[in-house]
């Protein structure tokens, strides 16, 4: 990989593991206080949109094979200084947040020329364009019955859950299933691109994406507090997220694979959207540092 391509994406990859570990981090500060229901996210949760908000920049624009890499370090950096619309009602918000931005910067000062030949290349995620975007929501009508801005999806409406799905606590896969690990389970079965449509979409604010499989991560994708939906060309499988801290697989193969990625998903049974309460009383959570899959540290120093 080009010098200059390889400190773009880099940067990228830290704003990927970087946001993952906060929301996830973030999701179990708030489920380990007791009041739970309507407790605002903690500011870890909020400082997310750091990262998130440098990726987006980042994404709008690649490395040419004749840039200088100090230029493309310069483009970089400039990207970790744009504002971006984070929370700033809670006390010392605005220094978290520019903590974080001060991390980013720090990581791409120290990154070192022999150090950018190991980065591995990182997919894109890119807008549907509107035509797209309306065959996959028209598929998602034929095969599953979807209807993104209409109604809520299974287990939601009042019918039985149908034999090739299962709905289990949202809030507990993002905190126990890597992203690595679901993404290998769609590679395997020989999913390539995953398509990501929301109730609100399409719109500017909030388009309907598509994303390499390895861009695929459920709390970044699926878990911004709107009802979402994954699905690819293959048409056999899918995830419905709802902002009732539900998830729900479906597609024979996809159920079937749920072991596979989340080995403790049988504790983990959808309920109703008050079971937020039950995960404070979890003994796991009560002692849970050191042993969900996102506390390994993703930066050379804080």
């Amino acid at each position: 990989m080009h010098p200059a391509k390889a400190l773009h994406t880099a940067a990228r990859r830290y704003c990927v593991e970087r946001g993952a570990r906060l929301r996830r981090q973030g999701i179990l500060e708030r489920w380990r206080h007791p009041a739970t229901q309507g407790r605002p996210m903690p500011d870890t949760f909020w400082v997310a949109g750091v990262p998130d908000g440098i990726l987006r920049g980042l994404e709008q624009w690649a490395p040419g094979d004749r840039e200088a890499l100090e230029d493309v370090r310069v483009r970089v950096l400039a990207a970790g200084d744009v504002p971006t619309a984070e929370q700033t009602a809670t006390p010392g918000m605005a220094a978290a947040l520019a903590r974080e931005r001060q991390r980013f910067r720090r990581f791409v000062e120290h990154l070192r020329v022999d150090e950018l030949p190991a980065v591995e290349p990182l997919g894109f995620r890119r807008p549907l364009s509107p035509a797209r975007s309306r065959r996959v929501r028209a598929q998602l009508a034929a095969r599953w019955g979807v209807a993104p801005r209409e109604h809520y999806w299974h287990p939601l409406i009042e019918e039985p859950l149908p034999p090739d799905m299962l709905a289990l606590q949202s809030e507990y896969c993002y905190l126990e299933v890597p992203p690595t690990a679901l993404q290998d389970t769609l590679y395997r079965h020989g999913v390539t691109k995953v398509w990501v449509v929301t109730e609100f979409g399409p719109s500017e604010l909030e388009p309907d994406r598509e994303l390499d499989t390895d861009r695929f991560d459920l709390a970044e994708a699926m878990g911004g507090g709107v009802e979402s939906y994954a699905v690819s060309k293959e048409d056999d499988w899918l995830i419905y997220v709802s902002h009732e801290h539900s998830i729900t697989f479906a597609g024979a193969w996809l159920v079937a694979a749920v072991p596979e990625f989340w080995p403790t998903w049988s504790r983990r049974t959808y309920v109703d959207y008050m079971y937020t309460g039950q995960m404070y009383a979890a003994p796991e959570l009560q002692a849970a540092d050191g042993q969900f899959w996102f506390r390994e540290p993703v930066a050379p120093s804080e």
